[in-house]
This record gives structure tokens, sequence and C-alpha cells, in this order.
């Protein structure tokens, strides 16, 4: 009988242990009709005065409250959204000669941000076709968030969140995870911006805590990104077809 009831209190102790120490989990998901989220989102036009569909590299490159880094003559098509990494410096000086119809500009960095008013925005990079601003990429710190979701609704998309806790900070045996996905989608007849997030906090093999906080914020012209996208992939594979071109024409002189 004693032995019963231990092997009893043993699953109960084990069962309770695992409802104390389950997952958290919530996944919000907005589905907002077409209709309203259009009209709601009906005022979105850019970032700041940076209109998509109307605003020029002219109009850009005559502003003074913005600085088109060249990242020490760098080409433009190194580093921001839409760039080369810093390791294909060549790819991007092949981008700047040969794709006229399509333009990339970084108008501020981590340290250099955009002043729109008293708000300053980070990572700002800029994508033009045909001289026409067609993209705007930027870092959409949480205070922006806020204020987007206040002004033009929760979108469209989901927020995903896990979290998982097990005893106390300072405990051996405390263990933390958490994971946050984040996607919303708003849009009108014109534009649309896309926010991107994929936040975790996980513990190691030897125990210490890990993080990643990786998120995107796109505004896009509904009729004239995509042709940017493409043409911008089109040179891509040009540059990659001519490289291996140049490769084999060394083997063949072997």
């Amino acid at each position: 009988m004693k032995k019963i009831l231990l092997i009893l209190s043993t699953i109960l102790f084990v069962a309770c242990d695992g409802l104390l120490y389950s997952p958290v989990i919530t996944n919000t998901v907005f589905n907002p009709s077409t209709d309203s989220l259009y009209a709601q989102c009906k005022e979105l036009k850019g970032l700041g005065p940076l209109h998509i569909g109307e605003t020029t590299l002219r109009q850009v490159k005559k502003d003074k409250g913005i600085t088109l880094y060249d990242f020490q003559k760098k080409p433009t098509f190194v580093g921001g959204y839409w760039g080369a990494s810093s390791f294909e410096n060549e790819l991007g000086k092949y981008l700047d000669k040969e794709a006229k119809t399509i333009k990339q500009y970084k108008i501020s960095d981590y340290f250099s941000k955009y002043k729109i008013g008293e708000l300053e925005v980070r990572d700002v990079c800029l994508a033009f076709y045909k001289d026409t601003l067609v993209a705007i990429s930027f870092d959409c710190e949480q205070g922006m968030l806020e204020h987007y979701i206040k002004k033009y609704g929760n979108g469209k998309g989901n927020k995903y969140e896990w979290d998982y806790r097990k005893g106390e900070y300072g405990d051996k045996d405390f263990s933390y995870e958490y994971e946050h996905i984040e996607n919303r989608l708003w849009a009108n007849e014109h534009l649309q911006m896309e926010f991107k997030r994929h936040s975790e906090l996980r513990k190691d093999p030897e125990g210490k805590l890990m993080s990643r906080d990786s998120k995107s914020c796109v505004i896009s012209s509904n009729s004239r990104y995509n042709d940017f996208l493409t043409t911008l992939e089109k040179y891509k594979a040009q540059y990659k077809e001519e490289k291996t071109a140049q490769k084999q024409k060394m083997y063949d002189g072997l």
C-alpha cells in the first residue's frame, strides 16, 4: 500500500511540476477586411516628408536635412536593406554601374539618425525606381510601432509569444526560454507597410542566456516596388553569370 501511495505521490508531483512550469503561449491573429484595412490606413504615405511614389531622387538630394551616405566612397548598393554585404564590394560596384533604373541610398545608420522633427529614426534606407521613391526600410522601434498601431490599427497578421520559465533568478536550476514572432501589414490602395520581428532568449549548453532580436519595417509601392526587386535580381544574376564566365575563361587558359 505504501509503495502504491509513493508511486501515486511521485506521479502527482511530476504532474504538478509540469503544470507549474508549463509554457505560456499566446497567438493573437489580426484579420480585418480589405475595406476596413484600407480605410484605417488611408493617410499612410511614407515616412515623414518621404512619400512613396511621389518623392524624387532630385528632391532628396536637395533636402538639406538628408545626408546620402557614401560610407567612404563605397558603392551605394553595399549595406542597407537591399544592398550587398560588405564582403561583396565588387557586386555593389557592379550594381551602381550597370543598374541605371534602380538606386539605393542609406540616409541614416545606427548612430547617425534621420530626424523628423523631434523624432529620430535609425537605419533608414531608400529604394528608387526610375528616380522615384518606391520603398523605405527603417528600424521601427517600440515607440514607433505603438504609434502605428494607435494610428492605423493592428493591421493584418499575428503576434505569437512562447514564454517558459522554471525556478527563480539566481537558482542553479533556473531556465528561461522565450520566443516572439510578430508580423503586421498595413495597406491602402497605393502602398503597404510590412513589419516583421523575431525575438528569442535561450540558454546555451553552458547555462548562459543568449538573445536575438531582429526586426524590419518596409513601406513600399503597390505598383512599382516589384519592378525594383525584379530589376535588382536581374542584375545580380547577370553579375553571377559574368563572374562564372570569367572564372571559366581562366580555367580554359591553363
